[in-house]
């Protein structure tokens, strides 16, 4: 039984404590290129927010045009 728990538990958890700066290198990167893709995406003019105005007449809310 203990075997089994060592196979599964400890074995994987000493590959990644091993590699860990491996790991933290790769999350680094992909970090980077994730903001990279959302400033050229902001850049060139991607997800514009719409604002609507209301403006109420004679009890009647119109929307108006922006």
């Amino acid at each position: 039984m203990l075997s089994f728990f060592n196979l599964i538990v400890i074995t994987p958890y000493k590959i990644l404590v091993n590699k860990k700066k491996i790991i933290l290198e790769i999350i680094i990167i992909l970090c980077f290129f994730y903001q990279v893709s959302v400033g050229f995406n902001m850049v060139m003019g991607g997800v514009k927010e719409q604002f609507h105005y209301y403006m109420k007449v004679n009890g009647i809310t119109e929307k108006i045009l922006t």
